[in-house]
């Protein structure tokens, strides 16, 4: 077909098709070639962990404010997905009741300072060589996973050396800290509410058979399982050690903004002292 037939049936002058092909991408195109470049990046950066609203605050943060909508398109067109969780069996022993069992949280789960409450509980890795456990040890203010150990075993042992590097960490005074958790049979363990007690820790337990008395460390293991275990086959327990290390001390600590923080990561959090924020529903 002639190009002069082509305008006809399009209803377009030569003349005028003629202009726009020397005319070039307009400044918008221009705009989203650059913009799409940068959302690329930032999602390989991130291993396809930020959804469309972290990668849209991402970007105002350096100084690129735009909707979530055109963030949005422009990921669709490159065909950028953002990892998913997927449900796991149930791995939490009940532990026998016991008296003297008290919820201290009572689902009040932000603190108004950080180093007040330490949210705990334990998550599974399968691997070539059986199951890896972790846990985890997260401020309830700032978000920080502040100590974490992984296992072969899921005693007490691995959890109290968790335990130990948190409240060093913490160094808080006597009656400051508050450690809840569920009633795991490790956190219930008498070795483990004495640990506790001797550094001048508050055991804190939910209810029996209720994981929303523990939701904010149900939502860490969450984010764990997501960005990081879910996401492939694991060969044993130092393969899982190393991934961790870099995830929690590299990714999640310093560069993963989160929104409940104002779109600040934990350790920015913890750095600009008490802010405003959103707290939990």
């Amino acid at each position: 077909m002639s190009l002069r037939r082509a305008c006809a049936l399009m209803q377009v002058s030569p003349a005028g098709y003629y202009a726009w092909r020397r005319r070039g991408p307009s400044r918008r195109d221009e705009e989203n070639t650059d913009l799409s470049a940068r959302v690329k990046s930032l999602h390989k950066a991130t291993k396809g962990r930020y959804g469309i609203r972290r990668l849209t605050a991402h970007l105002a943060r350096e100084g690129r404010r735009h909707s979530e909508r055109r963030i949005r398109r422009l990921a669709r067109e490159l065909g950028l997905v953002c990892v998913h969780p997927r449900s796991g069996p149930k791995t939490t022993v009940p532990g026998q009741e016991r008296e003297g069992l008290v919820d201290f949280i009572g689902r009040d789960f932000v603190p108004d300072n950080p180093g007040e409450v330490l949210y705990t509980d334990i998550t599974y890795v399968p691997t070539g060589e059986g199951w890896v456990y972790v846990v985890l040890f997260t401020d309830g203010c700032s978000r920080r996973i502040v100590s974490w150990e992984a296992s072969r075993t899921m005693d007490t042992a691995f959890v109290l050396r968790a335990l130990d590097r948190a409240l060093a960490d913490l160094a808080a005074r006597p009656g400051q800290v508050i450690v809840h958790s569920d009633r795991g049979s490790q956190y219930t363990s008498k070795a483990f509410r004495d640990r506790c007690f001797a550094a001048g820790a508050i055991p804190s337990v939910g209810r029996t058979g209720s994981c929303f008395d523990n939701a904010q460390a149900e939502s860490t293991n969450a984010t764990l399982k997501k960005e990081l275990i879910n996401l492939q086959k694991w060969k044993d327990l130092d393969e899982v050690h190393l991934a961790l290390f870099e995830f929690i001390e590299a990714d999640y600590n310093r560069n993963r903004i989160q929104k409940t923080l104002g779109y600040l990561t934990p350790e920015e959090f913890e750095n600009q002292g008490r802010i405003n924020f959103t707290r939990a529903a």
